[in-house]
């Protein structure tokens, strides 16, 4: 009788303790991080010629030794001809592990769609000695 009154206790404690599911998606929400560091732009070069640009804030910057990798890929019409997406660029005189930019890498695209970019860009915060990957995930319409 005395565990049956214990595990009844238990529950209505738990019940009333947990957060119902609304406080859980709220939480859950504010904890995911709403702007990223890493930015990532197609730009429009020539007749079928585009550019990708990375760049982080300044205090940041991207990692040269890491495996950074952004994938490009067309859909609804569009075709990937070729892409150099290489990191490249100067480095950094005070911190030589770092870009101090990345150069713009050309791509040559044909059609008009969709161009998804994936990857992994590995950047570190100077201020905070912090390194973080942020995952690329992006889709642009090319007209």
């Amino acid at each position: 009788m005395k565990q049956r009154l214990f595990f009844l206790h238990l529950i209505l404690i738990l019940s009333f303790c947990s957060p119902s599911k609304g406080e859980t998606n709220k939480i859950a929400r504010t904890s995911t991080p709403t702007n990223k560091t890493v930015s990532i732009e197609v730009l429009p070069d020539s007749n079928a010629k585009y550019k990708l640009r990375v760049s982080v804030p300044t205090g940041f910057g991207i990692q040269r030794e890491a495996p950074n990798r952004i994938l490009l890929s067309g859909e609804s019409g569009l075709q990937v001809v070729s892409a150099d997406t290489r990191f490249q660029g100067e480095t950094n005189s005070k911190k030589k592990d770092y870009f101090l930019y990345v150069k713009d890498m050309p791509i040559q695209l044909q059609g008009k769609g969709k161009l998804l970019l994936h990857g992994k860009v590995f950047y570190c915060d100077y201020s905070l000695n912090i390194c973080k990957f942020e995952k690329v995930e992006k889709t642009v319409m090319i007209p």
